[in-house]
């Protein structure tokens, strides 16, 4: 074979290796399946017009606004798993204001705040831990824990032509144990306990965690926080959560973002889990 032969048959040979392995390149993108998992939290009563209504908060957000975004999401998007979590606590929990006597004998004695000066929305140092003191909300078994009676519940009632009816569905209760507090639908605060979620989430080869609800500086973002930790893809969709206090809303998400978690807007979401929605376009 003279020297063109060679030539061209070796450019031939690389242009095929090349072309190759860009095919697998573009066939590993696109069939690592992503399963995607729309997680709801705490859209209760209590939160919204109860006791701990975010209207009496400082950010005097309305929590209802949450449920025709996250009812239009369930309405228009197919997800692979859906979860409802809940606050469940005792009525002796730690986090009552109503229940410091309870413990005074347990608060630090360091802790500038004891139970004769205590008031709501202190924090108060426990020998174990420190407790930011909330009115009694979402005790078991009330009115004021039951998810709010206009957020779309997918269960054997959603009728049959719904696109996420046979979608399976994950509840969860947290904050049971009297003696700490669990913003987390993962963790309680300290860490000490872990719930049944990531475990189940695992089973069903969840990867893409994409999170609404109440409040956007508490529960939401510690469950964030700790799915980003667990490895999951993690978006909080920002205009379907409502939260306690505008700064800390703003702090909070901009710590969402250090830690590899992803603000979004409702309208993108589908978007993003089609893969047409450019990430630089998520805010917009």
């Amino acid at each position: 074979m003279n020297f063109f032969g060679l030539m061209f048959q070796s450019i031939h040979y690389k242009t095929r290796s090349l072309l190759s392995s860009l095919k697998l390149n573009t066939m590993s993108k696109h069939s690592k399946t992503r399963v995607n998992s729309l997680l709801i939290v705490d859209v209760q009563n209590d939160f919204i017009t109860g006791t701990l209504s975010l209207r009496n908060c400082p950010s005097k957000h309305c929590g209802e606004d949450v449920i025709p975004t996250i009812n239009h999401l369930l309405a228009t998007i197919k997800f692979d798993v859906i979860v409802y979590t809940q606050d469940w606590h005792p009525r002796t929990h730690i986090s009552f204001y109503e229940c410091i006597n309870l413990r005074k004998h347990l608060i630090a004695d360091g802790s500038k705040i004891d139970a004769s000066n205590a008031k709501l929305y202190d924090y108060i140092k426990f020998a174990d831990v420190e407790q930011i003191l909330w009115p009694a909300h979402c005790i078991q078994n009330t009115t004021g824990a039951e998810l709010h009676k206009d957020l779309h519940i997918i269960d054997n009632k959603t009728p049959s032509n719904h696109i996420n009816k046979n979608t399976p569905v994950i509840r969860l209760h947290k904050g049971t144990d009297p003696d700490i507090d669990s913003y987390s639908a993962f963790w309680d605060n300290q860490k000490i306990s872990k719930t049944t979620l990531d475990s189940q989430l695992k089973k069903l080869n969840v990867t893409d965690i994409y999170i609404a609800g109440i409040a956007t500086d508490v529960c939401v973002y510690s469950t964030a926080l700790h799915a980003a930790e667990l490895n999951y893809c993690t978006y909080v969709i920002e205009d379907a959560c409502r939260g306690v206090d505008e700064n800390a809303i703003t702090e909070k998400l901009k710590d969402l973002e250090e830690h590899n978690c992803q603000i979004i807007k409702s309208n993108k979401v589908k978007a993003v889990i089609e893969g047409t929605q450019d990430q630089r376009e998520y805010k917009q």
